[in-house]
């Protein structure tokens, strides 16, 4: 076989792999489309990479005043770096302002309910599927399958929602601890952070009664609160600049493992037909519309 034959096999394989992806990225675009035409009654809400210190779930600003609440966060510690660090850090994290609705949004985000963009989501994560996943409300009747689903969505979203009240004090508290690591209060701070992430993982790994549909996914995610503890531990026994970009870099793997396993367990959901209302614990699940 000559080299000019490998060049057309190639070549042709190649216009395959396109020609797959075409295929696939219609499939799921229609999917989305049908979703939008079929649920008339979606809400508003949405979970999406957002603000300056970016990188995490940011929280869902809920327009009804009694169902305000908060996804789940985690921001990568490169934002937290202070500008008199030695050690020279390359972040490369996407934000909403790199995204239509934060170009366009710019001070209306929090009050608009615009249609969220997942481009920048889509290509920095290909695992999940690309478009929006709208939600209805959650009275509909469900199938055996679906209340399951539902009611391991309202548990687990439970769980996790009982971290809401540390989104601000979490972002604070890696600041403080960034700005001066030589204080053993701000060290202590974010030691007590970590075990609250890691209690979060052990709660998720010992409910009971998950559906065999998101076992894997489960498993995961409560791996990665688990993991997420562990990395915020390391930035605080990092003595060195060496130490501390390897303890900032692993933390920051285990921020992109956890950001991959919350959007894979809240893509499965939707793939079951499975919504919840703005009252609901599972909320956070939800990528809306």
């Amino acid at each position: 076989m000559n080299w000019f034959t490998l060049r057309i096999r190639f070549a042709l394989a190649i216009v395959v792999v396109l020609i797959i992806a075409i295929v696939v990225a219609s499939v799921f675009d229609r999917r989305a489309q049908q979703l939008r035409e079929d649920d008339s009654d979606t809400s508003a809400f949405f979970a999406e990479p957002a603000g300056t210190m970016s990188r995490f779930f940011a929280p869902p600003e809920y327009e009804s005043e009694d169902s305000r609440g908060r996804g789940s966060i985690m921001p990568l510690a490169y934002e937290f770096m202070s500008s008199n660090e030695e050690t020279t850090f390359t972040p490369n994290f996407f934000s909403t302002q790199d995204s239509p609705r934060g170009r366009e949004a710019g001070t209306q985000a929090d009050t608009q309910t615009d249609a969220v963009n997942f481009s920048s989501l889509w290509n920095a994560y290909s695992f999940t599927t690309r478009g929006w996943i709208t939600t209805a409300s959650s009275k509909k009747e469900r199938t055996p399958l679906e209340q399951r689903l539902f009611d391991y969505g309202n548990s687990a979203g439970a769980i996790i929602s009982s971290l809401d009240s540390e989104h601000e004090s979490m972002l604070a508290t890696l600041k403080n601890f960034f700005d001066n690591r030589a204080n053993t209060e701000r060290a202590t701070a974010v030691t007590a952070l970590a075990n609250k992430y890691r209690e979060l993982g052990e709660k998720m790994e010992r409910m009971a009664n998950i559906p065999v549909e998101v076992e894997d996914a489960h498993e995961t995610l409560a791996t990665t609160y688990r993991e997420i503890a562990n990395g915020l531990e390391h930035l605080t026994r990092a003595k060195s600049d060496e130490e501390l970009l390897a303890a900032v870099n692993s933390y920051n793997a285990s921020a992109d493992e956890f950001t991959k396993s919350f959007v894979a367990l809240a893509t499965l959901f939707s793939a079951y037909g499975v919504t919840f209302s703005a009252t609901d614990s599972g909320r956070i699940f939800v990528f809306a519309q």
